[in-house]
């Protein structure tokens, strides 16, 4: 593998020589076509020299594979129609044929992502506008966030963060707005409640590859 190749990990994405045993890789179940995170059981790294096969295509796909590599493939029949609802089968690379459309690169039934999302909509909106455009108390013992915009130069910024103060605040968070008389821009602050979460997730405004592979 070259050190451009990466695996999606509960962690991040991860070269080849970053994974360890009993790192969760989003994985794909040849027989279900399930995807779902699987715990890292070996790490196996040899040397090789000997005839490689190229295998490209118009959608990124661009590999050097020895002839022992194992695949998954969609089950062809013997008329040569490909059946992507059947289970996928692993083939070595010197038994695959000359066209890489029996090769499944994607796909599959996203069993590893709930039903019911983590985080709400409001939290990841919020997120991002202290990310881009917010502020962390520096107070000791403080920890709510900040976000301020001008409501005359961006009113439909304004009335978004607006709606998500209004929408925390009925569910109990501290969530106010103040203006500032000297510059006409307006403060928002989100109190302890989600200024925890925040910090959780984007610690020095710093998205975790946690927050981003959560379901």
């Amino acid at each position: 593998m070259d050190e451009g190749t990466q695996a999606l990990t509960r962690a991040g994405w991860k070269h080849h020589d970053e994974i360890e045993r009993g790192d969760e890789v989003l994985s794909l179940d040849p027989g279900s076509m399930e995807i779902t995170w699987q715990p890292v059981q070996s790490m196996v790294r040899t040397e090789f020299s000997g005839q490689l096969f190229h295998w490209r295509n118009s959608h990124g796909f661009d590999v050097l594979a020895a002839p022992h590599q194992q695949w998954v493939v969609a089950h062809r029949d013997r008329s040569g129609y490909t059946h992507l609802g059947a289970p996928a089968r692993l083939r070595s690379t010197e038994s695959l044929s000359g066209s890489n459309k029996q090769l499944i690169t994607g796909g599959g039934f996203p069993g590893a992502f709930a039903a019911v999302p983590r985080y709400e909509d409001a939290l990841v909106e919020l997120v991002a506008w202290v990310v881009t455009e917010g502020s962390f108390q520096k107070q000791r013992a403080r920890t709510g966030v900040m976000v301020a915009q001008s409501p005359l130069a961006n009113p439909a910024k304004t009335a978004k963060i607006r709606r998500l103060a209004t929408h925390f605040a009925a569910r109990g968070a501290t969530a106010t707005e103040h203006s500032n008389a000297g510059n006409g821009m307006s403060n928002f602050f989100f109190g302890t409640e989600i200024g925890d979460v925040i910090r959780e997730v984007a610690p020095d405004k710093q998205i975790t590859p946690g927050f981003l592979a959560s379901p």
